[in-house]
């Protein structure tokens, strides 16, 4: 039986960046990735920028 030390919760951070960059290739659109309120959010940059850039930025995913 395994001991489980290696099981661990991935971070919402990682959660949210592993989406973006999935939905980045996907659409071939730049993401960022910011931090509002405590909580993590990804949205495209443009759409970001239209609404005034909220929260502060963690991290920008650029389309390949």
């Amino acid at each position: 039986m395994p001991c489980g030390c290696f099981k661990h919760k991935d971070s919402e951070y990682s959660k949210t960046k592993r989406l973006a960059e999935r939905l980045a290739g996907l659409e071939k659109t730049d993401y960022v990735i910011y931090e509002q309120d405590g909580k993590i959010y990804c949205d495209r940059k443009e759409c970001w920028t239209k609404a005034g850039k909220p929260g502060r930025v963690r991290e920008f995913i650029y389309a390949v």
